[in-house]
């Protein structure tokens, strides 16, 4: 995703993780904070220490969300040998006359009749039934046999693209409409403060209390709040007692759809994640297929437990666990490769037996310009200074996340009875 401070930012291209060992800019008093916390809060390290930092300019910054066109359209009609097939509109609308489309089967088990088809022209949204139109085609174009299709499941058409004439001109631009997704930014604090008194007071073990030790405390425990957040965040806006607006920055577990919350029960085997990452986890992403997978103790332990008892090793990834500071095992299965870190915030909660599987080129920690994380040693009200010393930690940030099917959410695992 691109970086940039405008709060209608569009997000495009692809990170990936080539360019992340490149000179980084000068540290920022976030980067510090993290760094020194990034035990407690791997997902916000992760973030950070990944170039994925956006300044914006709005309480409410909105991205644009676009995803590449599709090659493989499904059909929603039994066409038959006719020459009307429904398609989706988000992909209707990319087609053009002269398109060439392929009649593929949706599964082949022997070797597959094929059949050319010419787009002849493209109707109105719609214009077969709820969120479909219909595009209209020469049946086996290029001279091969039309196919009969009776079940429309049974096949897909696949796009070929346009070919062009002699001396002809180019084809019609398209391309499809970007939604665009939002997330508020959250005025996160933690308050360090002290007593003139307990200052001025000799005590055993009072260093424990000094502000500096204080601090130390209450920026891990503030960056547990933040790393908790970016999980199990409620995007919303609330009106305080005062009149003022509250704002809470969404997490993933809001963001990721019912269908990618998947139940790992009896299913902790290579074979199996082998299989999910070739047809679900990787189907949608960065094209550098590389995810990341933030796991509860127990689901770690699960996940190892897997490794042995298929004979093979989770080896450590020395190069991005010195990079992070923390310890990132990493496992390349058929659809693409996995990090996976232990996330030890969810020990002692029902998440410990939970993992998210993270498409880091869609998320990113989001600030408000000159509000990131910043520690403030002059906050004591000037009638109370006499008598106490308060310093604020605080921060205005939010979580930016995109492309929701690009994440998943697993949880009860264990290996086949």
């Amino acid at each position: 995703m691109a970086y940039s401070t405008s709060a209608d930012a569009v997000s495009t291209g692809f990170k990936g993780y080539a360019g992340i060992f490149t000179t980084r800019r000068k540290y920022d008093l976030s980067d510090k904070v993290i760094q020194k916390s990034r035990v407690a809060a791997k997902l916000f390290n992760i973030l950070s220490r990944n170039l994925t930092k956006m300044s914006v300019t709005e309480l409410e910054p909105r991205i644009f969300e676009f995803t590449e066109e599709n090659d493989v359209i499904t059909i929603n009609n039994a066409a038959g040998t006719a020459t009307a097939f429904h398609l989706p509109n988000a992909d209707a609308e990319t087609l053009q006359e002269g398109d060439i489309l392929y009649v593929v089967k949706a599964s082949i088990t022997a070797a597959p009749s094929q059949e050319s088809l010419y787009v002849q022209s493209v109707g109105a949204e719609d214009g077969a039934s709820s969120g479909y139109r219909i595009v209209t085609v020469e049946r086996a174009y290029l001279g091969s046999t039309t196919i009969n299709i009776t079940v429309a499941a049974d096949y897909n058409v696949v796009w070929g693209g346009n070919a062009l004439a002699e001396n002809a001109g180019s084809s019609q631009p398209r391309s499809k409409e970007p939604n665009y997704v939002y997330n508020y930014l959250q005025l996160f604090d933690k308050v360090i403060g002290a007593s003139k008194d307990t200052e001025n007071s000799e005590f055993y073990a009072k260093q424990f209390f000094s502000m500096d030790a204080t601090a130390t405390r209450k920026r891990n425990m503030l960056m547990k709040n933040i790393n908790w957040t970016w999980y199990l965040g409620e995007r919303g806006r609330k009106t305080a007692n005062d009149g003022n607006l509250k704002h809470y920055t969404g997490g993933m577990y809001e963001l990721i759809p019912t269908a990618n919350k998947l139940s790992m029960s009896g299913n902790m085997t290579i074979q199996y994640w082998n299989t999910q990452s070739a047809t679900n986890w990787f189907v949608n992403g960065n094209m550098n297929r590389t995810k990341w997978c933030a796991a509860g103790p127990h689901f770690m332990t699960q996940v190892e437990n897997m490794f042995e008892a298929s004979g093979r090793e989770l080896r450590i990834d020395q190069t991005l666990s010195k990079f992070f500071g923390i310890q990132i095992m990493q496992m390349k299965f058929s659809g693409g490769t996995i990090n996976f870190f232990r996330e030890e915030a969810f020990y002692g909660s029902g998440y410990s037996n939970c993992a998210f599987i993270l498409d880091g080129d869609y998320l990113a920690y989001m600030y408000l310009r000159n509000r990131d994380m910043q520690l403030d040693k002059d906050a004591t009200n000037k009638d109370e200074k006499f008598n106490k010393t308060k310093w604020i930690l605080f921060a205005r940030i939010g979580l930016f996340r995109t492309y929701s099917t690009a994440h998943h959410f697993l949880f009860n695992p264990s290996q086949p009875a």
